[in-house]
């Protein structure tokens, strides 16, 4: 095409729609427009006052006084300034050190080292709280716990994370069982069900049966639901003392005696019946089952101890072994508060020997507080018919 026809009657080419490139930026054309004026740009309003980085003597004044009670996030809003303007505010005046506010310290920093020589006395927690609250601790027990917990198992050697190791048995050895209680709604009414858990410890393989009760009959037909579903039955079978299997122990070995029906059904299926060891009170049964130490964990832990009609009969030289140990865990860490219908001279006849009932009773007198009542007892029968009781 022609140049000619790209021109208008005035001579001058017509003027064409800009394009943008994709990769190119549109430049402003070189030949002067006609008609086209350029906008002038809107001129900036003045900042009155001073720039926005200058502080005054008082916003610095206010800021190092605000920082005595808060930090620089809750000073930010107070003072009208960011963080960072507080932050080096602070900075230069000295107030943060390496760029940190210095952590206020502990209530017990005072009171460390006082707090492990009673901890490690073996002295309880709440009596520690009490004994340093009288020369001034307005600390928690929280935090208290949390330290003597520390050092007791420091000195233990014990870590501060329990390790789990996952009990596993070769296969066919042993299987758990156990009820666990639950209530459920049936046709809208809230009623209580029974779960028979049986556990193969081998591949911890799972059995769950649901009864509303738990008797000897039930169990039973929970039993054999079990053996049926896993194809048979372990060597061993470990329960907890239940009722409907385990009736008692006898006292001094803590050995069991199963209930009949569930002994015959043992010997029926051929597996040997393993009751749990129980948390038993009793000292001799115990000795008997090794567990001596946990029981007498539970009397000499409570940081009160009452014992209840100590004059009744007379200690055996097992019993007397046992109470000498419990009062000697207990001196001087522990409150024991025992009655008693005689005196300490009368004490001798309690005891094995007299040499025993000197040492035992040394360690209760010690920074002890006696009371002494007399006149008759508060007891007495609601109604006298017939003769009176003195003659």
């Amino acid at each position: 095409m022609d140049d000619k026809q790209d021109k208008d009657a005035t001579g001058q080419s017509p003027a064409r729609p800009a394009t943008a490139s994709p990769s190119l930026s549109p430049e402003p054309s070189s030949s002067p427009q006609t008609g086209s004026k350029e906008e002038p740009k809107a001129a900036a309003p003045r900042r009155r006052g001073p720039p926005r980085d200058e502080l005054t003597a008082d916003e610095r004044a206010e800021i190092i006084q605000l920082h005595r009670f808060y930090g620089t996030r809750r000073i930010r809003p107070r003072v009208g300034r960011c963080r960072k303007v507080v932050r080096r505010v602070l900075q230069e005046e000295g107030e943060l050190g390496e760029g940190r506010r210095p952590t206020a310290g502990s209530k017990l920093d005072p009171y460390r080292k006082q707090i492990e020589e009673k901890a490690a006395k073996g002295i309880t927690t709440s009596r520690i709280q009490r004994e340093i609250r009288q020369e001034g601790y307005s600390g928690k027990r929280t935090i208290l716990a949390t330290f003597v917990r520390g050092i007791k198992r420091s000195l233990a050697g014990q870590s501060l994370s329990r390790v789990k190791r996952r009990f596993e048995t070769a296969p066919g050895v042993e299987m758990q069982i156990d009820w666990s209680p639950y209530k459920v709604l049936i046709s809208g009414v809230l009623v209580a069900i029974h779960v028979l858990g049986c556990l193969r410890c081998s591949s911890r393989k799972l059995f769950v049966a649901f009864f509303r009760n738990e008797r000897i009959s039930t169990l039973l037909e929970g039993l054999a639901r079990a053996f049926e579903y896993f194809g048979g039955c372990s060597q061993r079978v470990v329960l907890d003392n239940m009722a409907t299997a385990v009736l008692c122990r006898i006292p001094r070995t803590g050995k069991p005696i199963l209930h009949p029906r569930f002994a015959e059904f043992a010997r029926y299926y051929g597996f040997q019946p393993y009751p749990c060891m129980r948390r038993d009170p009793n000292p001799h049964a115990a000795q008997a089952d090794r567990t001596y130490k946990r029981v007498l964990r539970k009397y000499v832990k409570p940081e009160l101890l009452f014992l209840d009609e100590f004059a009744y009969e007379p200690f055996d030289s097992e019993a007397t072994s046992h109470l000498f140990r419990i009062v000697s865990a207990r001196h001087k860490t522990g409150s024991i508060i025992i009655a008693a219908n005689c005196g300490f001279t009368a004490w001798k006849k309690l005891f094995p020997s007299e040499e025993r009932a000197v040492a035992t009773v040394d360690r209760l007198v010690d920074q002890a507080t006696i009371l002494r009542f007399t006149g008759l007892s508060n007891r007495g029968p609601r109604e006298i018919t017939g003769a009176p009781l003195d003659e």
